[in-house]
């Protein structure tokens, strides 16, 4: 299950990975007039425009943006695993993590194998790159 706390068209997978079909099958490159420089900026699979000035956005027959109240709800259940997990428990089974710190960096991981806390951010979370 994704949640969809920034207001992305249902059918839409904003994650990394290249894909430019949408789960109904719709080609976002195509749609939007092809792969030149600035097609991101054109689809309709985002709430607001991505970037100002950027020419208008194509529509789409098949969006479908959850409504305010399923955000809130997708970022509550966001917090809930990562409280969970700042507690040291497992989201899904709540069984104690296991936790292994590095030089470099800190793993949380749960004996069962579960992973929905794998990725999750708290909304407005900075991060910074090395």
């Amino acid at each position: 299950m994704r949640l969809n706390v920034y207001g992305h068209c249902r059918h839409y997978d904003p994650r990394p990975g290249g894909k430019t079909l949408c789960e109904k099958g719709v080609d976002i490159r195509a749609h939007v007039g092809g792969p030149n420089l600035g097609w991101l900026s054109r689809i309709p699979c985002t709430r607001e425009q991505l970037f100002k000035n950027s020419g208008p956005v194509v529509p789409c027959e098949l969006r479908d943006l959850p409504t305010v109240e399923e955000m809130k709800q997708a970022e509550a259940e966001i917090t809930r695993l990562l409280d969970e997990v700042d507690a040291g428990r497992c989201p899904d089974c709540g069984v104690a993590l296991v936790i292994t710190d590095t030089p470099d960096v800190t793993f949380s991981a749960c004996p069962a194998g579960h992973v929905s806390m794998r990725g999750c951010k708290r909304i407005g979370d900075e991060h910074e790159f090395a």
